[in-house]
């Protein structure tokens, strides 16, 4: 009995990524049709359509001021440059999102997913 609960709850998780991964999909499909900027959180850094995880710092922190997007933009072209390494970027990330950013590999995905959207 405990099997065929387990099974069953692993088939309905299944059957709700694959439609929540359709649904995303589908709205990123739109978006690209209508030649529209993509929402944070949308995407993976494959660029394929994320349908589950948490949510990612920026989608979390909500909106950035117009100053705060051009300070990070130009903290990871420095980054890109070589100017600065990951572990600098993480620190100027902290201070710019005013958000603890845990490590240098979680500056990496939200230079990655800031990319994609800016």
């Amino acid at each position: 009995m405990t099997e065929l609960e387990k099974n069953l709850i692993v088939q309905r998780l299944s059957d709700g990524r694959q439609r929540k991964k359709e649904q995303i999909q589908e709205l990123v499909a739109n978006a690209q049709a209508k030649n529209q900027q993509l929402k944070i959180g949308q995407l993976t850094q494959d660029g394929k359509a994320k349908s589950c995880g948490s949510k990612s710092i920026l989608h979390q922190i909500g909106p950035l001021s117009t100053y705060k997007k051009h300070q990070l933009q130009k903290a990871i072209l420095d980054r890109d440059s070589g100017k600065i390494g990951w572990r600098k970027l993480q620190k100027k990330m902290s201070s710019i999102l005013n958000t603890e950013i845990g490590s240098h590999e979680t500056a990496r995905r939200i230079a990655a997913e800031f990319q994609q959207y800016c």
